[in-house]
């Protein structure tokens, strides 16, 4: 495939090689039983930092499943699960 005809589900951070996404031709087709990850990062390259948020999904039958919709994602909730 050309780069032209391919997607990456997610990018290679400024910070580091951090990306285990395989490339996917853009004319795939999702089918049950299928996983794939949706995620939006916020990097500070000066900083040497960054932060992602990243939802794991399933195709079913007759829709999507978020498999990661119950995990932590506010302070309070994450220092309750810590505690």
């Amino acid at each position: 495939f050309s780069a032209a005809r391919e997607i990456s589900p997610s990018e290679n951070p400024p910070s580091g090689p951090m990306n285990t996404a395989t490339l996917v031709a853009r004319d795939s087709v999702t089918a049950p039983g299928m996983v794939f990850c949706v995620d939006v990062g916020i990097y500070h390259e000066e900083w040497g930092i960054g932060f992602r948020l990243e939802d794991n999904c399933l195709i079913t039958e007759d829709g999507c499943r978020n498999l990661s919709k119950n995990i932590p994602r506010t302070i309070e909730e994450i220092e309750a699960v810590m505690s």
